[in-house]
C-alpha cells in the first residue's frame, strides 16, 4: 500500500472517494439499428475478445446511457489514480 502525507496522497484519496460514487457503470457503447422500419438500440461490448450486442428496450435506455457515461468517467479517474500513484512512488525514492 502506498502511503504519503503529500498533496499526491490527498489527491489520491479524493479520486478514490469519487470512484465510490460510480456504481452503475456499464462497459460498452450504444448504437441504433433500424429493423423493419423500427429503430432499436443496442449495447455493443467486447466479451472475451468477441463483440456482443445486447438489445436495450426504451424502458432501460436512459439507465444504460447513464451507465455508459459513468464508465467513461471511471476510466478517466482510474487513469488519474494511476498517475498519482506513480508520482507518490517517485516522490518516495
Amino acid at each position: 500500500m502506498i502511503k504519503s502525507d503529500s498533496k499526491f496522497e490527498r489527491r489520491r484519496q479524493t479520486i478514490i472517494k469519487k470512484l465510490c460514487e460510480y456504481t452503475d457503470f456499464i462497459d460498452g457503447s450504444l448504437f441504433v439499428r433500424t429493423i423493419n422500419g423500427k429503430q432499436r438500440t443496442y449495447l455493443s461490448r467486447m466479451v472475451n475478445g468477441v463483440q456482443r450486442q445486447i438489445y436495450i428496450s426504451n424502458k432501460h435506455l436512459h439507465h444504460v446511457q447513464q451507465g455508459v457515461e459513468q464508465y467513461q468517467v471511471v476510466k478517466q479517474l482510474i487513469h488519474e489514480l494511476s498517475e498519482v500513484n506513480i508520482k507518490i512512488i517517485q516522490q518516495e525514492q
